[in-house]
């Protein structure tokens, strides 16, 4: 089994990279990463994703059960510590559903990235076939319909697109990115951005 504070350590630093790279803002955003067949470790609910630490981290089952998190806090009282009720993303059901479907893939990244959202919310399909970057690191991008935030139509929404891509424009809600480690998939998301941003661009370019 990977190690999960390592793991934990991960998904900390990526999550303040996401927020650092402008990919997210305030408590926006999510991640995850497998570390067993059974076991999920996400990014809590309700937190700002770029300040996050290890013990803030939620563990899961396959079914969205949480296995219990680490850390206190103190209470009222300084000698009283108090078990943190940290709990799972509001869109654990997207993680988890990915995961059943590609059992090939350790990890999951959602964020709203500012360009690539923007394609998502004009509901135009972003093609990054032009760019070698595009091709080799992010492939073709599916652009899902709509499906309402933390319900099971996202998860539903993603089944027709996930054999053949491994990034995500969501309708009118953002981008998701998946990959074999949580480095793959935030350099998917990364790069997902800054060719939705060259795409825009070039194409204000072509008309001046």
């Amino acid at each position: 089994m990977p190690d999960e504070n390592r793991l934990k350590i991960e998904l900390c630093e990526y999550a303040a990279l996401l927020w650092a790279r402008g990919l997210i803002g305030g408590i926006e955003g999510n991640l995850s990463v497998r570390i067993s067949e059974d076991l999920v470790l996400c990014t809590p609910s309700g937190l700002p994703k770029g300040h996050l630490k290890p013990d803030q981290i939620v563990l899961i089952d396959m079914h969205g059960n949480e296995k219990g998190s680490t850390g206190a806090r103190l209470g009222f009282r300084e000698s009283e510590a108090v078990k943190p009720n940290y709990r799972a993303s509001s869109e654990i059901k997207m993680h988890l559903g990915i995961y059943q479907a590609r059992p090939d893939i350790q990890a999951v990244v959602h964020a709203h990235p500012p360009f690539a959202t923007s394609y998502a919310y004009a509901e135009v399909p972003l093609d990054l076939s032009q760019s070698p970057e595009g091709s080799v690191i992010v492939g073709e991008v599916a652009l899902l319909p709509f499906a309402t935030p933390g319900t099971d139509e996202v998860p539903n929404s993603f089944l027709p697109f996930l054999p053949n891509h491994n990034a995500f424009l969501l309708t009118r809600h953002g981008a998701t990115t998946v990959g074999g480690s949580l480095e793959e998939a935030f350099n998917r998301m990364e790069t997902l951005e800054r060719l939705a941003q060259v795409t825009y661009q070039s194409r204000i370019l072509r008309r001046s």
